[in-house]
């Protein structure tokens, strides 16, 4: 299954990158300062200090125990927290943790680590609405996130569990390009040479982006989203010096967009994106914008490659943009083998994105472009599509789950938590025998890709090394013919 190198001596987290597409090569050499595990156990259950500036710690949140944040908790740069398996950390007052070093969470599979406001219970009932779900708190959310500066060098997420972030910031500017009282992202990473690592952890209810890298090399990987977004942000929204992979997540009733990458910002290394073996169920129906994304979305001239995704009842399909074209309609922009199912001819009709989108036909490999009947005019920006026989394309090529209801019996923008637990009805997106989505993939993906950005670090003492799953044929994230490698949740 999943490989752990372990080995002795101190930390060390080194990346050395060469990032290559079609037409160029990127390189960048990083060599971060050396880390030695903080040995003290932070042994006090209560952190930070209500109403006062950020309260500074460095040092092991130790298994078996609940922590209280009553007040802002910062890391320190030079500084380190490590998070051990099994801990909970009950955040009131709508505080944030700010890191300005290095931040460690390292659950395991059957001891997460869960990151929530204690005192909110998820509502998964069909009566449950935009406006009286605890998922979004009207629009207010509960806490603030995980906050990474400019200085902050890595920030490690394994098997831990955020819910409700979204709050807006109570006190302070707490870190670079954020503003007090602006609403929060659920986690926020900027360092161009720095790494973001998030492997098989779930997010539950927001407000903005989910995930927002500014820059930095990234792994997002075998995660579940869940009601991200109240009216809008994007789930996984990566910039312009954001270079990694996004591979077999699970994204289910998010505002917007599940993986989007735009090479907005300015950074000179290029946005580069793969988005593989991924599963949309019902997104992008909170945010009303005409055009905007529910699923995969490149823009703003970012590169990357699409295979192998799984769409499901999302407003609008795969989405590519015009707004600047740049490598999206170049060698350096690859995508193929993708699935996609729609039950309305509101969802049919804009498989291919229109007005504004200039996805090609090869997107997808069901349905295949004779049977959508779209044309594609061959000019970038508005009208690049005459829209073809919608309403047959309805209920085609279901993907055939093996527990969840298509055709929908509930309104698409109804979202049902998935799992059993907290009053969810128990789908599964599992695929079942039979599935037209087992073996249509490819694992010939664009050279170069996956692009595995951080794979050099490398944290011996830990026991954890990068997990970069490589891609399968079976669409979408819960592969029949290597489940190994696929979403564990």
């Amino acid at each position: 299954m999943k490989k752990l190198f372990l080995l002795t001596g101190t930390i060390a987290i080194v990346a050395g990158l060469s990032l290559s597409s079609c037409k160029k090569t990127i390189e960048n050499h990083y060599v971060s300062p050396a880390y030695v595990p903080p040995v003290n156990g932070i042994t006090s259950l209560t952190l930070g200090k209500q109403g006062s500036l950020p309260t500074a710690y460095n040092g092991t949140l130790l298994t078996g125990n609940t922590y209280t944040v009553v007040g802002d908790i910062e890391v320190e740069q030079g500084d380190t927290i490590v998070i051990q398996a099994g801990v909970h950390i009950c955040v009131t007052d709508t505080s944030c943790i700010i890191v300005k070093g290095v931040l460690i969470s390292l659950g395991t599979q059957t001891n997460p680590v869960i990151m929530t406001d204690c005192a909110v219970t998820p509502n998964n009932s069909l009566s449950a609405t935009e406006s009286t779900d605890p998922a979004w708190n009207g629009g207010n959310g509960w806490w603030s996130g995980i906050q990474c500066d400019t200085s902050c060098t890595l920030c490690l997420l394994k098997w831990t569990q955020l819910w409700f972030t979204g709050a807006p910031f109570h006190r302070l500017e707490p870190v670079n390009g954020t503003k007090a009282n602006g609403t929060s992202y659920g986690v926020f990473f900027q360092r161009a040479q720095g790494n973001f690592i998030m492997e098989d952890c779930k997010m539950y209810g927001g407000i903005d982006d989910a995930v927002r890298v500014q820059s930095g090399q990234f792994d997002i990987m075998r995660n579940v989203f869940e009601k991200m977004g109240y009216q809008g942000g994007d789930c996984n929204n990566v910039k312009s010096g954001g270079v990694g992979d996004c591979a077999y997540n699970l994204y289910i009733g998010l505002a917007t967009n599940g993986s989007k990458a735009s090479n907005k910002g300015g950074n000179p290394v290029q946005c580069n994106m793969s988005m593989y073996n991924n599963t949309y169920i019902n997104c992008g129906f909170r945010n009303a914008s005409a055009g905007t994304g529910s699923d995969i979305d490149y823009e703003q001239g970012a590169e990357g490659c699409a295979y192998n995704n799984l769409i499901v009842n999302c407003r609008i399909g795969f989405r590519i943009v015009a707004n600047p074209a740049a490598d999206t309609l170049t060698s350096n922009m690859q995508y193929s083998n993708n699935f996609i199912y729609g039950d309305s001819v509101s969802v049919t009709s804009q498989f291919y994105p229109n007005p504004g989108g200039i996805t090609k036909l090869g997107a997808y490999i069901a349905p295949i472009p004779a049977e959508t009947g779209y044309v594609y005019n061959g000019v970038a920006g508005s009208g690049a599509y005459n829209a073809g026989d919608a309403t047959t394309l309805c209920g085609k090529n279901n993907p055939m789950f093996v527990n969840f209801p298509l055709p929908e019996t509930m309104p698409l923008m109804q979202v049902n938590n998935y799992e059993s637990s907290n009053g969810g009805p128990g789908y599964n997106f599992h695929l079942a025998a039979g599935s037209p989505c087992i073996g249509a993939g490819t694992t010939t993906m664009m050279a170069g890709y996956p692009l595995n950005a951080c794979k050099s670090v490398v944290i011996p003492k830990l026991g954890f090394a990068p997990d970069v799953s490589p891609p399968c044929v079976d669409l979408g994230c819960y592969p029949v013919s290597n489940p190994s490698i696929g979403n564990q949740q």
